[in-house]
């Protein structure tokens, strides 16, 4: 895999060009029926939240249910590669569909790669 690329959907905006700013990933587990249009947006989201926080976005990894391997094993296998320590999902339900499991994904993700999550849009019932 080649290493990162700032994202392509939004390019970041360097305050200060002197500065490097911090890599993060992204990542996104639409529902089958989502369309291209609205996985588009996401990432768009996802970008505008990663300059905001100030971090430079590399790759948004998407799971697809025709692609032929995962997309959270490849964040994972990328994060431990690269050295990158934060991920940004929309909401946990990118993760799995029920609260327990998105919690134990998440935290199962920070554990094994020392990364940390940032979640746009925290439910209520887990806030992180």
């Amino acid at each position: 895999m080649l290493p990162p690329m700032p994202s392509p959907v939004l390019p970041s905006k360097n305050r200060e060009p002197s500065i490097m700013r911090p890599l993060a990933f992204g990542y996104l587990h639409p529902r089958s029926v989502t369309p291209d249009s609205e996985i588009v947006a996401l990432k768009h989201e996802v970008a505008a939240y990663a300059d905001k926080e100030g971090f430079t976005l590399g790759e948004v990894f998407v799971e697809r249910m025709e692609a032929s391997g995962s997309a959270f094993s490849g964040l994972t296998d990328a994060l431990k590669q690269h050295d990158v320590r934060v991920v940004i999902v929309p909401t946990l339900f990118h993760f799995a569909r029920f609260p327990g499991l998105q919690q134990a994904m998440k935290e199962h993700l920070e554990r094994e790669t020392g990364a940390r999550v940032l979640v746009i849009y925290p439910s209520p019932e887990h806030p992180v």
